[in-house]
């Protein structure tokens, strides 16, 4: 049942927060990760589909491990990861930016055509645009941008789906921003050299 599940993926955010032994055991394991994947679509239990969300997230960052971030790649999480760029809470929104940042820094060849599917880019302009994205979250965003840079099929996607032109916009609009736009400005540069 629901109620259940909700809470055993508490109790399993809890235990892994911080263990990286216990994060790579519970990352590594494919049938977990497939029904963590499968939560995270629920409309039965909302509670169920945040925290199957949230331990995604959660098992990428606790357990920075190679392996844990193939299985994830493997068993679709990626592009719910994706989607929680854009979730209601600046918590989820920052734990997803992390995770992804992992995932693309160490298994960038692996993740570069799942996301490009799940179209990270429109997600990240999505959440710049909305006119109230957090210091730390635009931080995080910037974080993600430059690693997924790095690669020439992301940079094309980024492009196309205009995440210079949003992430410069953020910055001129907004004066809270005016110590990041040396790093926009080249973040979009990278971008936008194709």
């Amino acid at each position: 049942t629901f109620p259940v599940v909700f809470k055993l993926l508490g109790t399993i955010r809890m235990v892994i927060d911080g263990q990286e032994s216990a994060a790579v055991s519970v990352g590594r394991n494919t049938d977990l990760v497939s029904h963590l994947v499968e939560w995270c679509t629920t409309e039965d239990h909302p509670g169920v589909q945040g925290e199957a969300n949230r331990l995604l997230a959660w098992l990428i960052k606790n357990s920075r491990d190679r392996e844990v971030m193939g299985v994830m790649v493997q068993c679709g999480a990626v592009p719910r990861l994706v989607s929680m760029v854009t979730a209601e809470h600046a918590v989820m929104q920052t734990e997803a930016l992390l995770a992804l940042s992992l995932l693309t820094a160490m298994r960038m060849s692996d993740a570069e055509p799942v996301l490009v599917a799940a179209d990270v880019g429109s997600q990240i302009v999505t959440l710049v645009s909305s006119g109230s994205v957090e210091r730390e979250v635009f931080q995080n965003v910037l974080a993600l941008v430059g690693t997924m840079s790095t690669s020439g099929e992301m940079k094309t996607h980024l492009h196309e789906t205009g995440v210079a032109k949003a992430l410069t916009a953020v910055v001129i609009s907004n004066e809270n921003y005016a110590d990041v736009r040396d790093q926009v400005a080249r973040l979009s540069s990278m971008i936008d050299s194709g």
